[in-house]
């Protein structure tokens, strides 16, 4: 049986996939490569050792599953530039069921979107480690121009560090609020007061607002109302948002249980002219 490796010297690699992965490449193993490429120790000296699979024993996708058998969809993406880079082609739904995740054909448009994507944002992404589901919404942006108004304002939100589930639903508001912009991007008034906020706390309820102006302008009107109802006194009362739900948090405190009756017929007093308002 033919051997199926070799060993040479990292400067014998004609080609490099040079992928920039979070994971760290263990100093005690020698750089790999198949064929002529190099695909695993990219940090290592041009005089190191590297271990060299044959391509006719060994195909690409079984080497790069073996080296990286748990990979981000950002890792995907920058693999997939690197291998275009290379000239080399990969069967990538082959590939992706050998490491346990399911392609796609609509991951290649991803992958642009990702290669042209500020670096700041593709290393929140891949920090993060989001999704290609949760990177979608990116892809009804067909427009050049509109693209780069949302690279500009998707840098301005992750510089504040929000959490996964936060930073992927203030992206797809952003999204959102772009497509329904019927000068397709040269109006930017509303861009400049979202790069304007300065708290992560502002910036969502910026965009909320923007993207959300009727609902926004509602809660705005319920928060106002819940200041000047007659309530108990003692009692604080506030227009509060939990998840998708927003509604009246009122809190009371009672001695007794005389106190306590007398703080219900107050209440249902304030709930009467609070209906009365709404009318």
């Amino acid at each position: 049986m033919p051997s199926v490796m070799k060993i040479g010297t990292v400067s014998q690699c004609k080609r490099r996939l040079n992928i920039d992965l979070r994971s760290v490449w263990p100093s005690v193993m020698p750089a790999v490569a198949w064929s002529d490429i190099l695909v695993g120790g990219f940090n290592k000296a041009e005089i190191e050792e590297c271990i060299f699979v044959s391509s006719d024993e060994r195909a690409l996708e079984d080497v790069l599953a073996g080296l990286y058998p748990k990979l981000t969809f950002i890792d995907i993406s920058k693999l997939a530039i690197a291998v275009e880079r290379v000239g080399v082609s990969i069967d990538w739904r082959t590939f992706c069921a050998k490491i346990g995740l399911r392609w796609s054909d609509e991951w290649p448009i991803l992958f642009q979107l990702v290669r042209q994507a500020p670096q700041k944002l593709v290393t929140w992404w891949e920090m993060r480690e989001v999704s290609a589901r949760e990177l979608a919404p990116i892809k009804a942006i067909n427009d050049g121009a509109l693209l780069q108004r949302w690279f500009r304002l998707a840098l301005h939100v992750v510089s504040f560090e929000p959490s996964k589930s936060e930073g992927v639903q203030i992206l797809e508001w952003l999204v959102d609020l772009l497509l329904l912009d019927p000068d397709k991007g040269r109006d930017r008034c509303a861009d400049q007061k979202i790069l304007a906020e300065r708290t992560l706390a502002s910036l969502r309820d910026r965009v909320r607002s923007e993207r959300f102006p009727v609902a926004s302008q509602s809660e705005t009107l319920q928060s106002a109302l819940a200041a000047k109802l007659p309530w108990p006194t003692g009692a604080k009362a506030a227009w509060v948002r939990h998840g998708d739900r927003t509604g009246m948090e009122i809190k009371l405190f009672s001695n007794s249980a005389n106190e306590l009756k007398k703080q219900i017929a107050l209440l249902q007093n304030a709930a009467s002219e609070w209906a009365r308002q709404n009318e």
